[in-house]
Formats: C-alpha cells, sequence, structure tokens
C-alpha cells in the first residue's frame, strides 16, 4: 500500500521541496523514489525511512537555483516490495502530479483579505496541499486551513507545512502590524517548555518572515501551540484517540491575534510573510485555520495600552442597530476617541472619553444608518486599532 498527499505548488525562489510518503507490504518495502522531471529532465530521489519502526519515508529535494517560474516540474512515487519478483505501486497509477513553479508579485503596502472568494484569494498565496483556502464543514465562511487532521511527523521524522503569501510588503514609517484570527489546535508542549526550539515543545505554528525572497526566515512572533489559550488547551484535551487528539476545531475558537511587525523588521524592508506548521513525531491534532488576515491595512493595534489581542470587543456583530463596546487596558488611558466610518473612510461618528480605569464600556446605536459595513475606531495618542462592524436591520 502506497499513500501520498500531492505537492501542487513550489516558490521559485524555495531552497527544497519535501517529499513525504507513506508506504507499507507484508514482505517488507525495498525501497520507496521520487521519479521527477524539470523540464522533461528525468531524475530520482529516493525517500528515507523515518526510523525502523514507521511506514513514513520522506526527503527533501535541494532546488537552489534549479527552477523559475516557467518551468515544468512533474513526478509520481515508486514503491517496491522486497519479494523476489518485487512488485511496485506507483502513485499516481497513469501520468505524472504535475507542481506548479511560482513566482512572487509584485510588493504591495499593505495586504487585506477575509478570504470569501475561494479562487481569488488562493491566487495570493504558494504551499503545498498541506494548506488552502477552504470552507469545512461547521464552518460559516472560507478561510486559510491546514489538513484536518494534520500528518505526524513519525518516529524520528519533522515536517513543515508551509503557506506562503505570494506579495512581498514594504514595511512602512510608523507602526506596522499584522493582525488575524485564528484557531490553533495543534500538541502542546510540556508545561516546562517555554522556546518553541526546544524539542519538548513538540509542534508548533509560527509566523514568519524573508527580505530575501525565501532563502532565509525570520519569526516576527514566536512559535506556539494549543497552550496559547486556554479555550484551546481544554478542546484539543477534551477528546482523545490514543496520543492524538480527535476535538475538531468549530468557529466560536477563533481568537485574534495583533503582532508587531516593527519588532522584527524595519522601515523600508520588502517583507515576504509565511505561516508555517511544525509537527514532530508521536501525537497530533486538528490544525489551524487562519481568517481576516490585515497585514499594514486596518491593523494598527496599541498594543501599548491594550491587555491583548482579544481586549477590544464589538459585540454583537452583526447587529440591528445597537452595538456594545469593551475595552481592556494594562495601563490607565488619559483620553481616547471612538470613530465611526464608512466603507470609503469617511467619519460619521466621534465621541471623546476621558478615561482612569482599566476598563472601558460603551452603547453605540448607529440604528439611523443604512445596512452595510462600517469601521470602528478605538484611538488613543496616535494609535488606532480598528474593528470591522455589519449593520443588518
Amino acid at each position: 500500500t502506497l499513500t501520498h498527499t500531492p505537492l501542487t505548488a513550489v516558490d521559485e525562489n524555495a531552497n527544497a521541496i519535501s517529499f513525504v510518503a507513506t508506504a507499507s507490504d507484508r514482505s517488507g518495502v525495498r525501497s520507496v523514489t521520487v521519479e521527477y522531471q524539470i523540464n522533461n529532465v528525468p531524475n530520482t530521489l529516493t525517500l528515507v525511512r523515518a526510523s525502523n519502526n514507521t511506514d513514513i519515508y520522506q526527503a527533501s529535494l535541494d532546488l537552489r537555483g534549479r527552477i523559475k517560474s516557467s518551468d515544468s516540474f512533474q513526478y509520481r512515487i515508486v514503491a517496491t516490495d522486497s519479494a523476489r519478483n518485487a512488485n511496485r505501486t506507483i502513485l499516481p497509477q497513469s501520468n505524472l502530479y504535475t507542481v506548479k513553479v511560482e513566482g512572487l508579485g509584485e510588493v504591495r503596502n499593505f495586504y487585506t483579505n477575509s478570504f470569501d472568494n475561494i479562487t481569488s484569494s488562493s491566487a495570493d498565496f504558494i504551499g503545498s496541499s498541506n494548506f488552502r483556502i477552504a470552507q469545512p464543514t461547521g464552518f460559516t465562511s472560507p478561510a486559510i486551513h491546514s489538513d484536518h487532521p494534520y500528518q505526524e511527523a513519525g518516529n524520528g521524522g519533522k515536517l513543515n507545512f508551509i503557506y506562503t503569501l505570494r506579495y512581498p510588503i514594504k514595511i512602512k514609517e510608523g507602526q506596522s502590524y499584522m493582525e488575524f484570527d485564528e484557531i490553533v489546535l495543534v500538541e502542546p508542549g510540556e508545561p516546562a517548555a517555554t522556546s518553541y526550539l526546544s524539542e519538548d515543545f513538540y509542534d508548533y505554528v509560527i509566523v514568519e518572515g524573508s527580505t530575501d525572497k525565501g532563502l532565509t526566515w525570520k519569526p516576527i512572533i514566536n512559535g506556539y501551540d494549543s497552550r496559547d489559550r486556554a479555550e484551546w488547551l481544554v478542546h484539543y484535551n477534551g477528546q482523545m484517540t490514543g496520543q492524538n487528539s480527535s476535538a475538531e476545531g468549530n468557529p466560536s475558537l477563533f481568537k485574534r491575534r495583533l503582532i508587531n511587525i516593527k519588532k522584527a523588521f524595519n522601515t523600508g524592508a520588502e517583507v515576504v510573510f509565511r505561516f508555517r506548521l511544525y509537527s514532530d513525531p508521536g501525537a497530533a491534532g486538528w490544525g489551524w485555520a487562519i481568517d481576516n488576515l490585515d497585514i499594514q491595512g486596518l491593523a494598527t493595534g496599541i498594543e501599548e495600552y491594550l491587555l491583548n489581542s482579544d481586549a477590544f470587543q464589538i459585540y454583537p456583530n452583526p447587529s440591528t442597530g445597537r452595538f456594545g463596546i469593551k475595552a481592556r487596558f494594562q495601563k490607565n488611558v488619559p483620553s481616547m476617541e471612538i470613530q465611526v466610518l464608512n466603507l470609503l473612510g469617511k467619519e460619521i461618528r466621534k465621541e471623546t472619553f476621558t478615561q482612569n480605569n482599566l476598563s472601558f464600556e460603551h452603547e453605540l446605536d448607529l440604528g439611523d444608518l443604512p445596512n452595510g459595513i462600517y469601521f470602528v475606531n478605538l484611538k488613543i495618542k496616535n494609535q488606532i486599532i480598528t474593528k470591522k462592524l455589519v449593520l443588518q436591520k
């Protein structure tokens, strides 16, 4: 038996591409190879068994200087058993898998996407088939999703599942933020494990950036797992099948993340961003989902004051007219403004508040406005965080 998740695309600037297959046979497996062609020139890569007690075979193909966006890249997986009269299983059974070689797009000043259009949104990213923009059962809108569940690496193995935004972002002057909603149901590390680089941290997700078109990568936030939010950890541990979690994600688990890009990159840098899920041996879970991605668009956060990325909330959303606003601060705020803007950016409401407490609540009545999408700014000094709201009477 032979199973393999086909690779669908590769960045022309990638250092390597990883192949993983699972093969087993009663008489034993003699070899698993990748027969590939770059511009119709045939070659072979041998996959190596991850360990003696696993059926997982894997290897990386060095691509440095070997491909560009106009190239043809095709392959198939061939497994041979150890019988005297060797038997072979080939995937695909006919023809070859085709990997699209893709280049980066034009540099942009910002990127925002709610992923409602799966086709156009998918064209913005480069990655393996282990990530995709989809709407799984139980979700009300599309988002970036890893495999559910994602693959466990097997003894001695290490797997990285990667989804790269095609458009480099030029880091602007002043504040620069990335913001998105996410669900992280990946294997939690040991309670004492604090560094994602340590072996006992186990699986993790991470957001990284590159200023050399993907040759080297730098974290813009440390890797994290299901322990990052109490709700994720409880949900992950609530339904176990052996070592693996069988708990499935649902929209109620989405949490907002705010990342200060300036902690990693300076003004003027042209940065390619990617999302990476790392899987080690031992266990796995449902995976990662990412929605409402905003890079240097509306994400102009005020983390100096806010307690965390969920500390500014508007509810219910959508609403028929009345919205509640809540904010929690980590230090006293002398004064602040609430602004309401329409889709054209025109200010249609503004209120100023003197704020000496660490919490803030206010009711916003937009019942006199027409249905549609609006933006609410929470402004403290020259810092702003923006939330989108939907008026639906």
